[in-house]
């Protein structure tokens, strides 16, 4: 079934027209008339339609079925923290992201960060398509770039109910460090929310890795595998999570 995105549009209204370029993508693929059109509006809304009428500059989909979900009622909100990497490996990841459901994002820069993050069009862009390829209810929240350091006031903020999972590619050797960690597995039972901290490219300091291991609501892992990119280990981390 095609998908569009369409940032406002009335769920409640029996029928929708589509113009500029949501009509120009269903040109593109040849829509006919009494094709089946999925509309999202990236805040939890859904709408099951069929094409009408079909004009030169505009079409009209009369709706058959749809679906609101409010952001407190989501089976599991994911919230991603991320050092930020290279501008290709993050747009790659805001399409992971995306496409597996995280509800927040947080850029951090780090000592081996490679860019700074400002709000574009190019990835709203992104956000956008890999909503429509995933038909995903919601587009993820990309919060203000903040400093590793800050780390802690972050994740008071959200008031999460769950452990900062960090996904370190080296094992710990601090027993005490370990311990904790299976003390905080315990709190991800009945929990609808998951978080996650990603580094960038280079991996996180000596330093931010001594800082991270003495934060009390970080919980540590280490996978038994090789060296992954920043997108890689975006993907396996969030599949780890949500396999729970």
């Amino acid at each position: 079934m095609r998908a569009l995105y369409l940032s406002n549009f009335d769920v409640n209204a029996n029928e929708i027209k589509i113009e500029g370029e949501q009509l120009l993508h269903l040109n593109v693929v040849r829509a006919k008339q009494g094709d089946q059109v999925l509309l999202l509006d990236g805040c939890g809304s859904k709408v099951l339609s069929h094409i009408v009428e079909i004009h030169k500059k505009y079409m009209i989909l009369r709706k058959f079925e749809s679906q609101i979900v409010e952001p407190a009622k989501l089976n599991k909100k994911l919230y991603l923290f991320l050092a930020l990497p290279k501008k290709d490996a993050f747009v790659d990841i805001l399409k992971i992201a995306t496409e597996c459901g995280v509800t927040d994002i947080f850029p951090l820069s780090s000592e081996y960060s490679q860019f700074e993050f400002t709000p574009s069009e190019r990835y709203d862009r992104v956000l956008e398509s890999s909503l429509i390829q995933s038909n995903n209810l919601f587009i993820p929240k990309i919060h203000s770039q903040a400093k590793l350091h800050d780390i802690g006031e972050l994740y008071r903020q959200i008031n999460a109910s769950c452990p900062l999972t960090f996904m370190s590619s080296t094992k710990s050797q601090d027993t005490k460090s370990k311990n904790k960690n299976a003390h905080l597995k315990l709190s991800h039972d009945n929990s609808r929310e998951r978080a996650l901290l990603i580094g960038p490219e280079g991996g996180f300091s000596i330093r931010e890795e001594q800082f991270l291991s003495e934060l009390e609501f970080v919980e540590k892992i280490h996978l038994p595998t090789p060296i992954m990119r920043s997108a890689t280990a975006a993907a396996v981390a969030i599949g780890y999570l949500l396999a729970e």
